[in-house]
This record gives C-alpha cells, sequence and structure tokens, in this order.
C-alpha cells in the first residue's frame, strides 16, 4: 500500500479549485451572454412583431 504525498494532495486541490473557479467564471460568462442575446431577441420579436429576416 503506498503513502498518501500530503505536498501532491495539497498540489491537486489547489489545481482543482483553481480549475472550478475558471470553470465557473467561464460558465457565468455563457449565462451573461445568453440572457443578453436572449433579451435582444425578444426586443426585436416585440419591435418586428416576429417577422424578422434570418
Amino acid at each position: 500500500m503506498s503513502r498518501i504525498d500530503i505536498g501532491e494532495l495539497t498540489e491537486f486541490l489547489h489545481n482543482w479549485k483553481k480549475s472550478n473557479n475558471e470553470a465557473r467564471t467561464m460558465l457565468k460568462n455563457i449565462q451573461t451572454t445568453l440572457m443578453n442575446m436572449t433579451s435582444e431577441l425578444s426586443v426585436k420579436a416585440l419591435v418586428y412583431g416576429g417577422d424578422e429576416e434570418k
């Protein structure tokens, strides 16, 4: 049975936390972009009555 290296475990957890934070930021940015696009499309649909050309 092998021993757990505390230094390796600490580095792994640090990298995992950093990766998780980066992913969370990217997902939040995607969510914001989608919400903005949805709002813009909704406004255009209201203004143009849904007859907007694609």
